[in-house]
C-alpha cells in the first residue's frame, strides 16, 4: 500500500505552507496510513488526502500530531548542532569559525528544540523486564531521565 507515502506528500507540502513553524517536518509515512472505523463500521483513512479540503483538513489535524512536531523539532537540533554545518536554516551563512560565543549562540537556539524533543521522550519511555515486556512502575524516574539522555547525547556523539 503506497498510502502513507502519497498521503504523507500531499499533506505535508500543505503543513509546510500553512505551518511555517513545521517547515523542517519530516515525520514517518506510517503516521498518514493510519486508519478508524467510522459509524458505519467501514474502514477509512485518518489522514484522507483525495481532494483539496481533505488536505487542507489533514494538514491541520497533521499539524498538530506529537510525531509531527517532534520531526521538526529533531530536524532543527540537529541543523544547528551538526557540526559539519551549525547554522539554522533560517539564519544566514556567516563564518563557520567555532568561537565560544558562537557555540552559545547555536546552544540557545538549539536549547527550545532538544527540550520538545526531551519531553517527547520522556513520555513515551517506560522500564520493562526483558523476559515478559511487562512494565515496572518502581523504577526511579530519574534513571529514565538518564536513559533519555544517553540516547540524545548518542543522536549527536560522533564515535571515537
Amino acid at each position: 500500500c503506497t498510502c502513507g507515502f502519497q498521503g504523507r506528500q500531499a499533506i505535508m507540502a500543505q503543513v509546510r505552507k500553512n505551518y511555517p513553524q513545521l517547515r523542517l517536518a519530516d515525520p514517518p509515512k506510517r503516521i498518514f496510513a493510519e486508519t478508524e472505523t467510522d459509524e458505519k463500521g467501514c474502514v477509512r483513512l485518518l489522514y484522507p488526502y483525495f481532494t483539496l479540503p481533505d488536505i487542507e483538513s489533514s494538514a491541520d489535524r497533521a499539524s498538530r500530531h506529537p510525531d509531527v512536531v517532534v520531526s521538526h523539532h529533531l530536524a532543527a537540533a540537529c541543523g544547528l548542532l551538526d557540526p559539519g554545518g551549525d547554522e539554522h536554516p533560517d539564519t544566514p551563512q556567516p563564518s563557520r569559525r567555532r568561537t565560544p560565543q558562537r557555540l552559545r549562540a547555536v546552544a540557545r537556539r538549539a536549547q527550545p528544540h532538544l527540550e520538545h524533543v526531551v519531553a517527547w521522550m520522556l513520555e513515551r519511555t517506560r522500564a520493562v523486564r526483558a523476559d515478559t515486556g511487562e512494565t515496572l512502575h518502581d523504577v526511579e524516574p530519574n534513571l529514565l531521565r538518564l536513559c533519555v539522555l544517553e540516547r540524545l547525547v548518542s543522536l549527536f556523539a560522533r564515535p571515537s
